[in-house]
């Protein structure tokens, strides 16, 4: 097994970190493609970083950094137990507690600012069973309970302005009287700030051969794309860096200025291996887009 980890500046003192498994589960009858479960999350990751990188450059007075975690193991071998699960984010978890990341060692390379990884995770965002026509959140963790109204304002708000086709954030539901278990389990006990972003009720396809691209909502697809884009340009910005929401300019009309203004240039945002391969941002050749430091973390399994 092996997390994969995506980092724009390894050498900010920050972290915003959007986070999903990638694996999918082993089942017996067939393949499973897990298209909620966890591919759309996944993609829904990588439109982030592809449709903001002009705008995660420029922000950068709080010296915060985007990074993309892809879990590894999320799904049991056998049957979910507390050593029979999430094996990828216990053992980031635990590394990261310990020392800081290899990709942050080497961006600061002959510098004393070596601490533990964990604590430059300003928050974690954790998305999961993402796609179907059902998609809806539930604030699950009390300590990010204010984050998850906020998003939800910012979602209405996007909706009066006509950007996505419904809202998704149910604040009906008592923040914290849920428990699901995730990835983000670890860091919680970590004290590590996690809004988890699953959709509850799980699809009717959850854990089945049925959870392929036949029970995804383009709809929900593409509106999930332009919330957490609005939401990651103003997590990365100072109030002041970012024009203030309207009927006329909204957040998704900022996300997609900078799909528009890249629209001509056939360069994807670039991720960059660590290593003696890795070349910062400034040097690589032939992009006018984010340069993410990308590596890999290897997680020792006994299934």
């Amino acid at each position: 097994m092996a997390n994969i980890i995506a980092t724009r500046n390894p050498g900010a003192a920050k972290r915003l970190v959007l986070s999903a498994h990638y694996e999918s589960k082993i089942m017996n009858g067939g393949d499973f493609v897990g298209a909620t479960d966890s591919a759309v999350p996944v993609a829904l990751m990588l439109d982030v970083a592809r449709g903001l990188a002009d705008k995660i450059d420029q922000l950068t007075s709080r010296d915060l950094s985007l990074q993309l975690i892809f879990f590894d193991g999320e799904e049991a071998y056998h049957e979910w137990t507390d050593t029979d699960s999430i094996y990828g984010a216990r053992h980031l978890a635990d590394i990261w507690e310990k020392g800081p990341d290899s990709a942050t060692v080497a961006a600061l390379s002959g510098t004393a600012q070596h601490v533990p990884e964990l604590q430059r995770v300003e928050l974690m965002v954790l998305l999961d069973l993402i796609g179907a026509s059902t998609t809806a959140f539930v604030a699950l963790e009390l300590p990010t309970a204010d984050l998850f109204i906020q998003l939800g304002k910012l979602e209405k708000r996007l909706r009066s302005a006509g950007h996505i086709s419904r809202t998704y954030m149910d604040m009906t539901v008592q923040p914290g009287s849920k428990n699901i278990a995730d990835d983000h389990i670890p860091f919680v006990q970590r004290d590590i700030p996690v809004m988890h972003l699953i959709s509850v009720p799980f699809p009717e396809v959850w854990h089945k051969l049925d959870d392929n691209a036949e029970v995804l909502d383009p709809r929900v697809i593409a509106d999930m794309s332009i919330i957490l884009r609005s939401f990651v340009a103003r997590d990365k910005a100072d109030p002041q860096e970012l024009e203030p929401l309207s009927e006329e300019k909204s957040e998704a009309d900022i996300a997609d200025d900078d799909v528009s203004d890249n629209s001509n240039n056939n360069d994807d945002t670039i991720l960059a291996g660590n290593g003696p391969d890795h070349q910062e941002a400034s040097n690589f050749p032939g992009t006018g887009h984010a340069v993410f430091c990308l590596h890999a973390c290897l997680v020792p399994v006994i299934p």
